[in-house]
């Protein structure tokens, strides 16, 4: 009885043991993953089955102006998304993805954000949701954001002179070759170019 009692004593406390090395081991592995969602460039928002924020990265905190204690809060009504010529908002999107428990990713590639009625923000939109086997409801969902703000800039850039903002030469032949395009298509018109350098 005493080998029994010795056995069973060893094998519990190697199975605590055991439970705090995966503790542990896990505990690693989610701040491992958070840093990596932190050091992410998109905004990503994880809501929990009943659409409630569980964690944004630092990037969704800024473009949603989250601070403090977020966890457990609800996305706002105020940001809305740019999908088939109307605005919606991002909480209806989410709720539609929740109740067609759709597999692929939602993806809005390009579309427009209007964050707190302030200015139009260009941007890609992804909202996945991730269910266990055999579930009928969602347990997680997941929201992307890429903003097109930089790129947007970066292209504004390569066709206007940075000083005076006017068109520069590259904008120039872009919009010539446009202009010869509809003169092709309306041949009743004669055109005179003149340009001065």
């Amino acid at each position: 009885a005493g080998a029994v009692v010795l056995s069973l004593t060893a094998f519990f406390l190697l199975q605590k043991r055991y439970r705090r090395k995966i503790k542990t081991q896990s505990s690693e592995k989610r701040d491992l993953l958070q840093k990596s969602i932190d050091g992410c460039i998109d905004a990503v928002l994880i809501l929990s089955a009943d659409r409630k924020i569980e964690y944004a990265n630092i990037a969704m905190q800024k473009l949603l102006k989250l601070h403090g204690h977020y966890e457990g809060s609800t996305i706002e009504e105020s940001i809305k998304v740019y999908v088939g010529k109307e605005w919606h908002t991002l909480n209806s999107l989410i709720d539609t993805r929740y109740r067609t428990l759709q597999e692929d990713t939602f993806s809005l590639p390009q579309t427009r954000l209007l964050m707190y009625g302030r200015n139009e923000m260009p941007a890609n939109l992804l909202i996945d949701t991730i269910k266990e086997e055999g579930s009928t409801s969602p347990v997680w969902g997941i929201v992307s954001i890429h903003s097109l703000e930089e790129q947007q800039k970066r292209e504004e850039a390569e066709y206007y002179h940075r000083l005076t903002h006017l068109p520069n030469q590259l904008k120039a032949l872009q919009d010539i070759n446009a202009l010869n395009a509809r003169l092709h298509l309306s041949n009743d018109r004669k055109t005179v170019l003149m340009l001065i350098d």
